[in-house]
């Protein structure tokens, strides 16, 4: 497939959150349109496996069934013109496992998009016991628990978390972004997205260095005007800690970019109003949180 024929919608969440309801009625929704569906629950195919023994062999089946589901994929693609929804429908607890389809997506031209279906811990739990299958309560508390949601990564842009108990009363909203991303043009090549991947992650790493340089000197000053305090210690070790926090508040912000620090550092032309920013981003955030 040398354009955009489709897309990969994965489906994935812990165990009992609801996924295989919720490509029930993808498939059922899309079967109105001009798509060709391939829908793949991994649990009909995947045997039973003790996760805590049988890692490798989980991991193995895991690929021969993705090369299988791509190599009909490219069968069928000669035969039909419509575009494709490929629908992957499995647990995928951790990110590397959804990063694998991705690069797999990435070579066949299909645009990758995650569903994650979350759930209570009490949720799936009060489910599995209702309606038990060859997973057992352990293992299902740890997917729950281990479970990797999608954060900031480049390959994970195109994603969607969904309330697994109230999906329905947004089910229309979700139609229409996937059918939205349906209708891309065709992907950059891969060298271009490298590019412009090391382009954001330079210009972030400099905007986090600007923030970090002014918090130290901020926090320097603080510790100057307070230094008569018993416990200059655990003065210290607060603002500290309000520096990571608000560090890691920027670099999320930035990547979704929207946060207005980023366009005042960008512009170049008011570096005092950035400072002033900075600082005072950093002082509501550590009286919020120690005062």
């Amino acid at each position: 497939m040398s354009e955009v024929d489709g897309v990969c919608l994965v489906v994935c969440g812990p165990p009992r959150s609801g996924k295989t309801s919720f490509s029930t009625a993808l498939v059922n929704k899309f079967a109105s349109q001009p798509y060709s569906i391939f829908y793949h629950e991994y649990d009909l195919y995947l045997g039973k496996f003790d996760l805590s023994t049988e890692q490798g062999l989980y991991r193995s089946k895991r690929v021969e069934l993705l090369d299988s589901i791509f190599r009909d994929l490219k069968r069928a693609v000669g035969v039909r013109k419509q575009k494709i929804v490929l629908l992957l429908d499995d647990v995928m607890y951790l990110k590397s496992m959804r990063h694998e389809v991705y690069k797999r997506c990435r070579r066949e031209n299909l645009e990758f998009f995650q569903i994650v279906l979350k759930a209570p811990l009490m949720t799936t739990l009060e489910r599995f016991e209702s309606s038990p299958n060859n997973l057992t309560m352990a293992i299902v508390k740890k997917l729950h628990t281990l479970f990797e949601l999608p954060k900031c990564a480049q390959w994970e842009r195109n994603h969607l978390i969904v309330d697994s108990e109230e999906y329905f009363e947004n089910f229309e909203v979700i139609i229409e972004k996937i059918c939205c991303l349906m209708k891309s043009n065709i992907l950059p090549r891969p060298d271009e997205e490298v590019q412009r991947f090391e382009s954001i992650v330079a210009t972030r790493n400099s905007l986090i260095h600007q923030a970090d340089l002014i918090i130290r000197k901020t926090i320097s000053r603080k510790i100057l005007q307070h230094n008569g305090l018993s416990n200059l210690k655990e003065f210290s070790e607060k603002l500290s800690f309000a520096k990571k926090l608000l560090l890691r508040k920027l670099q999320q912000n930035y990547i979704v970019g929207s946060d207005e620090l980023f366009s005042q550092w960008k512009s170049g032309k008011d570096k005092i109003s950035f400072v002033q920013l900075i600082e005072s981003k950093f002082n509501d955030l550590f009286e919020s949180q120690f005062l």
